[in-house]
């Protein structure tokens, strides 16, 4: 059974099941679990998020939810609509639908009807795009790697241009084949470009993922599939505060994300650029390569020190936020260019960093 007839099959029986309560003469109510941030718990032994036990009840018979039952009622019945025709929903396109049906649904905003979608999400138990709930597709994969579309077979070194394009909705991806020792997740296009253009996955027979900046729910569902199909995750950012919460993102979920199911990968592994790496690796060119950062970076790595995954790892996250307030600097991945004279040399450069650092971090040999 596909993913589009199970959704169609469990939104029915939610509506059945209401309809007889209604017929019953009783009040209908729905429950899900409170999305409030105390109710949003970091297991540091799981090294994820996930939400707590406090429910949220929605009740035919108070005026307060009544709203809010109707329009989860509703989105019920246009994503089984759209899921027997088979297009899919942006956020956008509920919006106008939530607006245009009833004077009781009329979403006060573009937030209020992102809300139901959010709610539908944590009641059901189920990521927004199995719904058919997609965001623009952000992203590309490049590497021997064999994908099976519900309509293709595709593989991520025959794709032409920049790679596989990540679409917004992967629920019904596959991987059928990986080639790869590992799947080296890339925060900036131009370094992805470049090792694509120095054939350096080929060489090192590993995957690369280009995520540009913080990814999207369709990346991160991907790198999800790709480890517990057993391929293990690198991350590869910026050295600055932002870049800290990319690679967090990835491996341990966010607050607003806490109800999506296997959107982190908590068994990846940062890579770089670390605080270590200007000495190790940027000695000689750490005054031409190192920028001073914003006044919105020094505030981000502020606020990195109250995020409750910045705890973890045996004081890994603070040590690293700590050198930005101390050192008031950042560096970009491409800063890489400053420790070479000649295009012919940046091939070599990458590749030692990448074998040292993989080899180090994770036991790899590549």
């Amino acid at each position: 059974m596909s993913s589009r007839e199970k959704v169609i099959r469990k939104l029915v029986e939610r509506g059945l099941e209401v309809a007889e309560v209604l017929r019953r003469g009783e009040i209908p109510i729905l429950e899900y679990r409170s999305l409030s941030k105390t109710n949003v718990i970091f297991d540091l032994s799981r090294r994820s998020y996930k939400l707590g036990d406090k429910k949220v009840m929605i009740r035919g018979d108070r005026k307060t939810s009544l709203k809010r039952l109707t329009s989860l009622l509703f989105f019920m019945r246009v994503m089984k609509e759209r899921a027997e025709v088979g297009i899919s929903t942006t956020k956008r396109d509920y919006y106008y639908l939530q607006k245009s049906r009833h004077p009781l649904l009329q979403p006060s905003s573009q937030a209020e009807s992102d809300d139901i979608i959010t709610m539908a999400e944590v009641h059901f138990n189920m990521n927004r795009e199995i719904f058919g709930v997609i965001a623009q597709s952000k992203g590309y994969l490049y590497g021997d790697i064999t994908l099976e579309e519900p309509r293709l077979t595709v593989n991520c070194l025959k794709t032409g241009g920049d790679g596989y394009s990540v679409p917004g909705n992967v629920e019904d991806i596959k991987i059928k084949e990986a080639n790869i020792k590992l799947m080296l997740a890339i925060e900036k296009e131009g370094i992805y470009r470049n090792l694509m253009e120095l054939g350096i996955p080929e060489e090192l027979k590993i995957g690369i993922a280009m995520l540009g900046g913080q990814p999207s729910r369709g990346m991160r569902r991907m790198l999800r599939k790709f480890s517990d199909f057993g391929i293990p995750i690198a991350i590869w950012t910026d050295l600055n505060p932002y870049s800290l919460r990319i690679a967090t993102n990835i491996m341990y979920g966010s607050i607003q994300s806490a109800h999506v199911p296997g959107l982190s990968v908590p068994s990846a592994r940062f890579i770089g650029l670390e605080a270590e790496d200007v000495d190790e690796v940027f000695r000689r060119v750490k005054r031409i390569a190192l920028e001073p950062l914003t006044e919105e970076d020094l505030r981000c790595a502020g606020d990195n020190l109250d995020l409750p995954y910045m705890q973890g790892d045996e004081g890994y996250w603070i040590k690293q936020n700590e050198w930005f307030l101390e050192k008031k600097k950042k560096m970009e991945l491409e800063a890489f260019n400053t420790l070479t004279k000649h295009a012919r040399e940046l091939k070599g450069v990458y590749v030692e960093y990448i074998k040292r650092k993989v080899r180090e971090k994770m036991e790899i040999d590549i």
